[in-house]
């Protein structure tokens, strides 16, 4: 992770450095218990954060994308991916849709 990245993180609602918001998530075919890191958490909406500098359209992403919105439904939560420019908030409403998450909204949150 960049700088630059690291930075923007830690600048989520409910950040606090070192620590990051997870939420435990179960894996049937592993039958185990695994946690689902966000970089922050507004307890005024309950709902868990993540933010990204840019967004890729690797698997990683997509994988993130769907483990997060798993752990969410599991938990009762809802989600936010903050980007910083409306270029990528399209980019990040284009790779929810194509996986048909709709708990994890996006808002965009200049650096």
């Amino acid at each position: 992770m960049s700088s630059a990245a690291r930075t923007y993180g830690a600048g989520a609602t409910g950040s606090v450095a070192g620590l990051a918001p997870a939420l435990q998530h179960y894996k049937a075919g592993a039958n185990k218990l695994s946690d689902i890191k966000f970089d922050g958490f507004d307890a005024t909406n309950g709902v868990m954060i993540d933010r990204k500098v840019s967004v890729t359209t690797f698997n990683k992403s997509y994988r993130q994308a769907t483990n997060q919105s798993l752990v969410l439904e599991q938990n009762g939560y809802t989600g936010r991916w903050e980007v910083p420019t409306e270029s990528e908030a399209a980019r990040v409403w284009k790779a929810l849709g194509s996986l048909l998450i709709a708990d994890i909204r996006v808002r965009v949150v200049p650096q």
